[in-house]
């Protein structure tokens, strides 16, 4: 029989890449096996690929060469997400005692489809640049496409959703009001590292929630494409007690500096 209420850890827009530290990803395996939630989802934008953002500029092996160290950064940062529960379950196994196997879930973010975007601009690189590259098939068990929402429990996740005819991405003030409004469904996202919430009682009493979940980046990270907009930003994971019922959720907000004073 499944439990009517089930934990949900959502990993936000964490950006691995060179030069910035993976220290928070440390800090992330541990919290997993330290709680144990029922359901990992990673809400996209994981990896960075910064290398893909301008590729039509200098040479492809200058390009490609970058584009490695980015593939490199993605996967010491899943290695780190992921290998404090690799090997608890190895000496589980070994004990003949119960393993942790939660469902795991990553929807695919825009920074992640910059390796479609390249192909499709560049098909000489069709077969060279490949989202298996990444390595998310190794430790989630379903991977989404960008742009496309999954129903988990009763909640629908997306790294971001679009309305009107012109399929714009959503955004803004009333961040996640807009979300209830045009999903009409309790849903979840990530895309603006913002942190929003907003929640509606249709007449029934059934909840409709919206939230945007922020981003998991190193305390003092500040990214100079986004200027001052950097101080607007809140960093950490957002764990969600999921009513599977009702599809409504209570949410929990753990910043990055008490997630390290957690376990420092």
């Amino acid at each position: 029989m499944q439990p009517r209420f089930k934990t949900h850890l959502i990993i936000p827009d964490a950006h691995a890449k060179p030069g910035i530290s993976n220290s928070r990803f440390e800090l992330l395996g541990k919290h997993i096996l330290a709680t144990k939630p029922d359901v990992i989802i990673n809400i996209g934008d994981f990896a960075d690929m910064e290398s893909l953002s301008s590729y039509d500029k200098g040479k492809k092996s200058a390009e490609l060469r970058r584009y490695k160290k980015d593939v490199k950064a993605c996967h010491e940062a899943l290695d780190l997400t992921f290998g404090p529960m690799i090997s608890y379950n190895k000496l589980q196994r070994k004990n003949k005692k119960q393993q942790y196997k939660p469902r795991t879930v990553t929807t695919s973010g825009n920074h992640e489809h910059r390796l479609y975007r390249v192909a499709e601009f560049n098909p000489e690189l069709d077969d060279i640049l490949s989202m298996s590259d990444l390595g998310f098939d190794k430790y989630f068990q379903e991977v989404y496409p960008y742009m496309t929402p999954v129903d988990v429990d009763g909640i629908m996740y997306c790294h971001v959703y679009t309305s009107g005819v012109m399929g714009r991405p959503i955004g803004g003030e009333s961040h996640a009001r807009k979300l209830i409004q045009t999903q009409f469904k309790s849903c979840v996202q990530g895309h603006s590292h913002l942190r929003d919430f907003c929640e509606r009682t249709d007449p029934t009493g059934k909840k409709i929630q919206g939230l945007v979940v922020g981003c998991f980046l190193e305390e003092d990270q500040w990214e100079d494409y986004a200027g001052q907009a950097n101080l607007m930003w809140w960093k950490g994971l957002v764990e969600l007690t999921v009513d599977t019922q009702t599809g409504s959720f209570d949410p929990k907000f753990i910043g990055i500096e008490q997630l390290r004073e957690m376990y420092k």
